[in-house]
């Protein structure tokens, strides 16, 4: 998140328009909760030394606040082009906490990246709208 600047994302912005002149539906999934809690190797050291895979989850504060930057300017980048924002974080962390681990396994494959299996579990399905849309599917819901 941390190389973007100012003209990468009026770049990322200017596409995003770009798209949208096309008559393409632009939505921008805002940031997935990172942390170095997420992180398999530690995770799989705890698990070695303790036989339990389980991490504590993290805050969505700190999250939140360390990718502030990068969120507004997507979110601007999104409004200057008429496209949706999806904020995930509300889904991803319930109750202001974000998961390492769920039933016992490993929700992430590194610190940045969910695993397969995890993206079925309920959390992620505010995503379904944009991710797999079908002609049965009701329209998504209206941005923030």
């Amino acid at each position: 998140m941390g190389g973007l600047n100012g003209a990468a994302f009026d770049r990322l912005a200017a596409e995003f328009a770009r798209l949208a002149a096309f008559g393409k539906q632009v939505v921008v999934i805002g940031p997935i909760p990172t942390s170095g809690e997420a992180d398999p190797m530690r995770l799989y050291r705890r698990t070695f030394w303790t036989g339990q895979a389980s991490a504590p989850p993290f805050a969505r504060s700190v999250f939140e606040r360390d990718s502030a930057p990068v969120r507004a300017a997507l979110i601007a980048a999104s409004r200057a082009a008429g496209a949706t924002y999806v904020e995930p974080l509300d889904s991803l962390c319930p109750g202001g906490l974000c998961p390492v681990v769920l039933g016992g396994r490993a929700l992430y494959k590194d610190n940045r990246h969910f695993r397969a299996w995890g993206m079925s579990a309920p959390a992620f399905q505010v995503l379904d709208p944009w991710l797999e849309p079908t002609a049965n599917d009701p329209a998504p819901p209206s941005p923030p």
